[in-house]
This record gives structure tokens, C-alpha cells and sequence, in this order.
């Protein structure tokens, strides 16, 4: 859903800590401490209010206006910076360079895919989800080094105000991931399970590793894109900075490498991914939206199945109640291990999880 300008103030100054005063006819009153705002209904970036707003907040929080507009559009915006290194001093090679941006959309279009139904190969079987996730994303302007894009995602929640934000049994606000979230969350967490397990071991992955790496979101097309940038003898960086409007992004990685010696690594692994058989065990990953502890102690984990968004119910053995919650008030992405069950009437449930797992946990061969 496209927020307009005035709802992504709105909810900006929101989380910077403004409180709204009164409301009139023409627009409302915000205050922060001493500092008042006079939002008018519908104000947007062309219009001459918008400048004068950013102004006056800008004032209220000690920092320049053209700094606090960048904090404003960068609000609920995920930034990967994907980074070649190794050709000379402040340029690469026009091939090298070609590589590095089809790769990076690459790597994109196959994690909103895997986002949704992990898969060791996609086969060129792209999700429609997954690529409208992927044509959202903007190319920003190229930065200082040797060759640096940055992708822009907006990850603005179909909820825009933190007021109605529902509360769980401990108090904690429920949290509900965007899909456009979840989609780079996968690609950040694919990209650190291959640096894990492949690049850092700097072994070619056991059996367990390759179904670690799947439930995480990778697939063969990830591996291979990285391998088509490796073998122009280049080195590539990632770097995720994470919506800072959006909660969870601090439990997420936030920085990969991948050097250029690793191509061979990484041609091993997209064979051994080509090959890989799908468990037959079900596991759902996505966060906790909901938390109760009667009659029976459970979590709603807001998942994907099937290729479709939905919600799955999961018994918490009594002595891991305190674990949960606090992966509930920490946003924890988790993986969820176990058989799914349909009762006419109600939710889908998972009465005897086999397995619960932060996945950024999750050193153990599945």
C-alpha cells in the first residue's frame, strides 16, 4: 500500500516522540516538549507548508533540516549496499560493474521468492509476490569507493499508526513484518547463512549445512549470482542498514563479505543445492504477533505457507514460556519446526513443535 506524504510525517514524527495536541478544521497540533507543529490535512513535499514543517522539527530535535529529511525518507526504508572491491582506485571494470548490479537484483528477486516458500533451486520458478516485492525497490546514486550501489526497499507497515498497535500478555506491542521486510530480511539472512557456512569454514558445506541454509532462504540462484561476480576477480561486500522506523532490524545481520577466492567454494555449493531433497518435515519461520498463556501457553507466528501469508498457532512447552517471551519482546525472527495441523473452525496449530529457534540461532545441522 502507497502511504502519501502527510501519513509518512505523521507517523515519523510519531516515533521521534511528537504528541498530538488538538485537532481543527484545517490540520492538527503536534507538540514535542516547548516546540509546536501546525500539520495541515493532506500537506505533501510541493507544497510551500513543507519546508517550514521540517524546519521547526528540525529546530526541536538539534540537528539541520537537511539531515532530519533524510532521517525522514530513510524512516521505513531498508538500505543494502552491495559492494565490489578489487578493481582500481575509484572505478572497476564496465563488465565488472554490469555483473554487480544484474547479481544484486538477482539475489533480490530469488530472496522474496525464498521469503515465502524456501526452495534449494527455484529453476527460473520466480513467485509473483515475490517479483511485485522486488520491482518496489529503487537503485539509489552510487557512493565513494570502489563500486558501491545501494537498493532501497520501503517497508512502510499497512498500519500506520503505532497507537493501535496491539499489546500481548506481558505488554509488549505486537509486531506485524512487512512483506517487503520479510523479503530483504530473507536475502540479509541467506546471504549471512552463506558466510557461515561456506566462506568462513571455507569448506564445501556438509549435507545438514545445505537444509540450514534453505530453511534460511537460499537457493541455488543466490549462490550463482554471487559466483558470477566472484569470477570477474572481484571481492563483494553487503551491508544492510535497516529501517529505523520498522522494529526487529537490530537482531539482524548487517554485514557480509564474500572474496573473490571463494568462487570455487561457492560453484560447489550451488551443485550440492541443485541436488538437495526436500525434508519432509514442515518448518515455518516469521515472527510472534500474539502471545497467550491460557488454556493452553501459545504463540501466533505471522508465517508463510503454501506461497501464502497466514497465521499458525504454536503450543510453548511450559518451561520455555519465559524463552518465547522474550523472543516476542526482543523480535526475534524464528523458525518452527513441526507438524501443522487444520481443526474446522479454527486457526492452523502446531501442538507439538519439534524444534523453536531464533534462526539467527541456528548453528545445529538440520
Amino acid at each position: 500500500m502507497e502511504h502519501t506524504d502527510h501519513e509518512r510525517l505523521l507517523r515519523f514524527i510519531k516515533d521521534v516522540g511528537w504528541k498530538r495536541d488538538r485537532m481543527g478544521s484545517r490540520g492538527a497540533v503536534w507538540k514535542k516538549g516547548d516546540a509546536i507543529l501546525r500539520i495541515p490535512y493532506g500537506v505533501d513535499r510541493n507544497s510551500f507548508e513543507w519546508s517550514g514543517l521540517i524546519e521547526r522539527a528540525a529546530v526541536a530535535d538539534g540537528v539541520d533540516p537537511a539531515t532530519l529529511q533524510q532521517r525522514l525518507e530513510n524512516w521505513l526504508v531498508d538500505m543494502t549496499e552491495m559492494r565490489a572491491v578489487g578493481g582500481a582506485s575509484g572505478s572497476i571494470a564496465l563488465e565488472q560493474g554490469i555483473t554487480l548490479v544484474t547479481s544484486a537484483r538477482s539475489i533480490l528477486r530469488t530472496s522474496a521468492t525464498t521469503s515465502r516458500t524456501p526452495r534449494a533451486q527455484l529453476g527460473y520458478q520466480y513467485s509473483a509476490v515475490g517479483d511485485r516485492i522486488t520491482r518496489k525497490a529503487r537503485m539509489g546514486h552510487t557512493r565513494p569507493g570502489s563500486y558501491v550501489i545501494p537498493i532501497l526497499m520501503p517497508v512502510e507497515p499497512a498500519d500506520e499508526d503505532p497507537d493501535d498497535r496491539q499489546e500481548s500478555l506481558d505488554g509488549t506491542a505486537a509486531y506485524v513484518e512487512p512483506e517487503e521486510r520479510r523479503a530483504t530480511r530473507t536475502m540479509a539472512q541467506a546471504l549471512d547463512s552463506i558466510q557461515q557456512r561456506v566462506i568462513g569454514p571455507a569448506r564445501e558445506p556438509a549435507a545438514g549445512d545445505v537444509s540450514a541454509m534453505v530453511v534460511a532462504g537460499v537457493a541455488r540462484e543466490t549462490v550463482v549470482a554471487i559466483r558470477n561476480l566472484l569470477k570477474h576477480e572481484v571481492s563483494l561486500g553487503v551491508q544492510f542498514e535497516w529501517a529505523a522506523g520498522l522494529e526487529g532490524g537490530n537482531r539482524l545481520p548487517s554485514e557480509m563479505q564474500f572474496p573473490s577466492e571463494a568462487e570455487e567454494l561457492l560453484d560447489l555449493t550451488a551443485k550440492k543445492l541443485r541436488t538437495h531433497r526436500r525434508s519432509k518435515a514442515e518448518r515455518l519461520t516469521g515472527y510472534i504477533v500474539q502471545m497467550r498463556r491460557e488454556p493452553q501457553a501459545s504463540f501466533r507466528l505471522q508465517t508463510v505457507r503454501s506461497g501464502r501469508e497466514c497465521e499458525v498457532e504454536v503450543d510453548i512447552p511450559p518451561a520455555r514460556l519465559e524463552e518465547a517471551l522474550q523472543w516476542f519482546a526482543d523480535r526475534e525472527s524464528l523458525l518452527v519446526q513441526g507438524n501443522v495441523e487444520r481443526r474446522p473452525g479454527h486457526s492452523l496449530r502446531v501442538p507439538r513443535p519439534e524444534l523453536m529457534v531464533p534462526l539467527r540461532d541456528l548453528k545445529l545441522d538440520l
